[in-house]
């Protein structure tokens, strides 16, 4: 007569080292090797600008034991005035992504040592922080009255032809200075030639077309899950060649609306820092989601350093926000 199966050694043992492995074997993984878990570091760690400046650093996500969920970045404690904009605004941390941080203080800001938190959220919830100490020294720059190289423009005014650079920088910054009044489109100046993430890719990923009526942006989620255009002067300039100075400026508007009105997307001005040329100011609307019908948006550029545009507009997408990707509309995008 056979034995039951629970006294048969052949079967016992392996049903016991099973039971065994499940329960011990995450424990011996956690102690041995660890979570899997990220950090965030900030390098350089401080800095200094003036009022009305732009400076820029760099944050590094990197994995821990494996870690594979994507992380959001964000600034926080800094005060009213200190813009911070990441791009890319996040990552998959496998094994790490480096994120380039600029930062824009207005010229109201106060001279003082800010200490500003960034923040890492994994799409898990865990949560790590840094700290980046930012000193804003006193501005020793004065607004000057145009020279009689300025252009001045109106809504009928025929915009000047870019700068070919074959005279020296300080003729080409002269001559790039423009003052304007009434409502002048920012196409008259500034080229939508600034792709990012997955619009650098391929025309599978990105479609930019205009109508009569107005800009039509298709994006489809591809391998850096994200994806913007600035408006650029020169065009395709990244800072290779001074921007053009639109000292006098107040505000820039625009219409948006989107296709679904589920759809979030980032507006700003500035906030380019290229080897040898920065944008002199930088400004955020922030994440907005969009509505089915069109709206007026304005960012209000009183307080802003305007000597030196590099970049005057630029949407920027995420796949965190718009997992299949987004339709979006634009249309009268203006300087005031």
């Amino acid at each position: 007569m056979k034995r039951p199966w629970y006294r048969r050694l052949e079967i016992l043992i392996p049903i016991i080292a099973a039971i065994l492995g499940a329960i011990i074997g995450p424990i011996i993984w956690t102690q041995c090797f660890g979570t899997p878990d990220f950090n965030i570091s900030v390098d350089p760690i401080e800095g200094k600008t003036q009022q009305g400046g732009v400076i820029s650093t760099a944050i590094t996500v990197k994995s821990i034991n494996g870690y594979e969920y994507s992380v959001s970045l964000s600034a926080s404690n800094q005060p009213s005035g200190i813009i911070v904009t990441f791009v890319p605004p996040f990552g998959g941390p496998t094994p790490s992504y480096t994120s380039t941080v600029t930062i824009n203080v207005n010229l109201d800001v106060s001279p003082d040592s800010y200490e500003i938190t960034i923040n890492g959220l994994g799409a898990d919830g865990i949560e790590h922080r840094c700290k980046y100490v930012l000193n804003v020294m006193p501005s020793n720059k004065e607004t000057t009255a145009p020279t009689e190289a300025t252009t001045t423009l109106t809504e009928e005014t025929t915009p000047p032809t870019t700068v070919v650079e074959t005279t020296q920088e300080t003729t080409a910054l002269t001559e790039a200075t423009t003052t304007l009044t009434g409502k002048t489109a920012v196409d008259e100046y500034f080229y939508p030639s600034g792709w990012m993430g997955d619009s650098e890719q391929g025309k599978e990923y990105i479609s930019f077309t205009r109508s009569e009526e107005y800009i039509k942006v298709t994006y489809t989620p591809g391998p850096a899950s994200w994806a913007g255009i600035y408006w650029l002067y020169p065009d395709g300039n990244w800072g290779e060649k001074p921007g053009r100075n639109l000292t006098g400026v107040n505000k820039l508007a625009f219409l948006a609306k989107g296709e679904t009105g589920t759809e979030i997307v980032e507006f700003k001005t500035g906030g380019i820092k290229g080897k040898k040329y920065e944008d002199s100011h930088g400004k955020s609307l922030g994440r907005i989601k969009l509505s089915q019908s069109w709206e007026k948006y304005e960012i209000d550029l009183t307080s802003q350093n305007l000597s030196s545009v590099i970049g005057a507009f630029a949407w920027i997408a995420s796949q965190e926000d718009n997992p299949d990707g987004l339709t979006f509309y634009l249309k009268e995008i203006y300087f005031e």
